[in-house]
């Protein structure tokens, strides 16, 4: 027990040292970049020791030195320690009192246990422990790096062989990809290593007079064949029932491709481009068609001499890094030279081609050694190339109890009579269709005895996922299916995907779900624990193009565009609330994020396994199956490569509120990072709902609870929601009665403010 007499020494001690430790703290520097979402702090400050002395503007050698210019100096142990005077305040008329006692009679203390209660100093440990608090939202820190299997390629010289030619070329083949030991441990990693690209970089290629003249020779094949087909429309006379004018209205791709020309074709020096007998007829010809315009375009057109024309610099800076023009995308600059809008990677150096290519013969359970991607009807009925496909469901009906007809189930066998496809060959299906009653019913037991049965089945497709119901009940039917499977395909007919959660621990090698309906839709959503076992998601049947009839009902595979997740990822009231959020974040956004399907609707960056900050990614997020969650406080968006920090921006938010007025904390909005997260600078996408809500009643409100006050942070977090994500859904804001500051900081601000009362939070549902 402390001497009564030690702790008053104790406490005029601390009065002295406190507005020191202040000074010093309010001292930090702390800069806000207002239109940043960064917030740098600079912190530099002490905690004093229990045992230090300031006397006299002076500090204790024993205490550390602060990297803060405070100007003090230095009391050494040989100094004589002179007492301090007690001076009168000029803002008030308390004293000061000095650190060191004046003399007094001395008195006998008594120990006092109830002294103990009255004051105690914090021991300098728990200070410390306090400043080390984590905040919410931490910052993104790197992980331990998993050891390579193989150093890093060195760049190396190659003959290129193309078109008959030799090219001197320089290559690097692709360095390992970095894993980190925590995400294999999370497993939040693919279980079976994904690579997107596997072809060598090209550092460049000598670009010969025999490499230009091949690259130019196509082009000019190209524009001579468009003259001679799509423009040809030009030479026609123009009548009163045809104009060309009118044609090419009625033909935009044909409209957008002459566009590309006319620059050239209006350029003064354009005779010089003509064949030698041409400009001799030029001027002629230009007086004939002086109020013909399209016919004198189709008369230059047809009597340029196209090798006149030279490839610009940016053709040949493309050619010298193994780039070849792609002759749908050529165009005649302004200049007079060839030039293209996209550009080709030699042959057997497309990474695209070659990644669609292995995942078709390697990843795909019926596989085929090709590119090309499978038709809608191909998809539909469960077909691949080099396969057969037969129907045994009278066998197997027989055998465990089902009418396909009736039921709508069936059973078939595909085989392959090549042996690089033999692992699946004589495969079994099962096709179920969902939107059949009996079927649906039958379902799930038939599932329970096959796997009882140790029937080996290759493929479950189900049909017409949520055709009837949006709700159907299909997380029992998943959760059934065997623990290792080599395929599944599922087509849903509602944005209703919350089932698939149930393959979490499924070992699935590939998976496709597809759809009929929209498949573009923000509302197709994805609970990356869903994927953690699976292998290969499919993304290569991508069947969306405008030359399809309107209304036609064409299996694509789904783009998945935002992230969802579910009560069972969130533990609130653990240590750390946000785990498995968290992961599912660094899944979907980094870890995983090289492979196509989590690329969301726009696909990889240039370097797709090694620089994952350049690929596409969702950009929708939603936890509107968790009503607890009101922003997007404790999740973290920003993650560290190699020493490089990249940052995920959302798009697109859905929230749970069952009230009109969305009830947040204030303390929440100020750590809810939406304006880190979720601001975007320039306008918005046209129709896009940046923010929704799912609860059952419309949102009009927000209901800001709690007696604290919006930080600097919280007010460009609450604009973000109100102004940029909100974009007029929100008509107010409510505060409590008691939060008479909040209130009048709001209206300060151009806000349309409330205080509560009951009528404003009822509940709806």
């Amino acid at each position: 027990m402390i001497k009564a007499k030690k702790k008053k020494i104790f406490i005029i001690t601390a009065a002295v040292v406190s507005p020191i430790v202040v000074t010093q703290v309010a001292a930090i520097p702390f800069y806000v970049k207002i239109h940043s979402d960064k917030v740098n702090l600079n912190v530099a400050f002490r905690v004093i020791p229990q045992n230090s002395l300031i006397e006299n503007g002076a500090v204790d050698a024993y205490n550390s030195i602060s990297n803060i210019d405070n100007h003090l100096k230095l009391i050494t142990d040989n100094e004589p320690k002179p007492v301090i005077v007690p001076k009168e305040d000029p803002y008030n008329s308390n004293t000061l009192v000095s650190s060191v006692p004046i003399d007094k009679p001395k008195e006998e203390l008594k120990d006092d246990p109830k002294d103990d209660d009255k004051l105690s100093l914090v021991p300098a440990e728990k200070e410390k422990e306090k400043e080390k608090e984590e905040p919410i939202n931490k910052e993104p820190e790197e992980e331990v790096a998993l050891d390579k299997s193989r150093p890093d390629p060195k760049p190396k010289d190659i003959i290129i062989e193309y078109n008959g030619l030799k090219l001197n070329a320089n290559i690097t083949e692709q360095p390992e990809r970095v894993k980190y030991k925590s995400d294999v441990e999370n497993r939040i990693t693919n279980r079976v290593d994904y690579i997107n690209n596997t072809i060598p970089d090209i550092n460049k290629v000598e670009v010969t007079e025999g490499f230009r003249g091949d690259n130019k020779k196509k082009v000019v094949d190209k524009i001579e064949w468009e003259v001679n087909n799509t423009f040809r429309v030009f030479n026609e006379k123009e009548s009163e029932t045809f104009s060309v004018e009118r044609w090419l209205d009625q033909n935009p791709s044909a409209k957008d491709k002459f566009k590309s020309y006319e620059a050239f074709l209006n350029r003064a020096d354009i005779k010089d481009f003509l064949k030698t007998e041409s400009q001799k007829e030029f001027d002629k010809k230009k007086e004939e068609y002086k109020n013909a315009k399209y016919q004198w375009y189709g008369w230059l057109l047809s009597n340029v001499d196209w090798n006149k024309i030279q490839a610009s610099k940016n053709v040949e800076d493309y050619l010298a890094k193994g780039m070849t023009t792609s002759p749908d995308n050529v165009y005649i600059n302004a200049n007079g030279e060839f030039d293209s809008y996209a550009f080709s990677p030699l042959p057997g150096y497309n990474a695209v081609t070659s990644r669609m290519t292995r995942d078709n013969k390697e990843k795909r359970t019926f596989g085929y050694d090709s590119y090309y991607t499978r038709s809608p009807r191909s998809v539909l009925e469960g077909t691949y190339p080099g396969w057969n496909k037969v129907m045994i469901s009278e066998e197997y009906g027989k055998k465990y109890d089902v009418q396909p007809e009736e039921d709508g189930i069936n059973f078939f066998k595909l085989t392959n009579d090549k042996p690089e496809f033999g692992k699946n060959n004589g495969g079994i299906v099962v096709e179920i269709n969902a939107g059949n009653s009996k079927g649906y019913a039958k379902t799930l037991e038939l599932i329970k005895k096959l796997n009882a049965s140790g029937e080996k089945i290759t493929s479950y497709r189900i049909f017409n996922i949520g055709a009837k119901d949006s709700e159907q009940k299909f997380y029992k039917i998943f959760e059934t299916l065997p623990k290792k499977l080599p395929q599944l395909e599922l087509f849903f007919e509602s944005t209703n995907t919350s089932a698939i959660l149930a393959l979490e621990d499924k070992e699935i090698d590939e998976l496709s779900l597809y759809t009929s309906g929209n498949s573009l839709l923000d509302d197709w959503s994805f609970n990356p624990f869903a994927l953690r076992n699976v292998a290969f998601i499919n993304k290569l049947d991508y069947n969306v193009s405008s030359d399809y009839p309107r209304g036609a009902k064409i299996p694509t595979v789904i783009t998945m565009d935002s992230i969802a997740f579910d009560p069972v990822n969130y533990k609130k009231g653990a240590e750390d609330a946000f785990r498995e959020i968290n992961l599912g974040l660094r899944m979907a956004l980094f870890v995983r994020n090289n492979e196509p399907f989590f690329q969301g609707g726009f696909g990889p960056g240039l370097k797709p396994d090694h620089n994952e900050g350049g690929n596409s990614y969702a950009t929708g997020l939603d936890l509107s199956r968790i009503p607890d969650l009101k922003s997007l406080k404790g999740m973290q968006f920003s993650f560290v490569k190699e020493g490089k920090r990249f940052d995920r921006k959302m798009r697109r938010l859905i929230l749970y509120s069952d009230q009109k007025n969305f009830e947040i904390d204030v303390q929440e909005m100020n750590d809810s990072q939406f304006y880190k997260v979720m601001h975007l600078e320039g306008p918005p996408n046209p129709g896009e709902e940046r923010l929704k809500f799912r609860g059952g009643v419309k949102v009009d409100g927000i209901y800001l609870s709690g007696k604290g006050k919006l930080s600097s942070e919280g007010t460009q977090n609450l604009e973000t929601f109100y102004k940029e994500m909100g974009r007029g859904m929100f008509a107010r804001i409510i505060v409590d009665p008691e939060n008479k500051a909040l209130f009048e900081d709001l209206t300060s601000r151009g806000y349309k403010v409330e205080y509560r009362n009951p009528d404003h939070n009822l509940k709806f549902n």
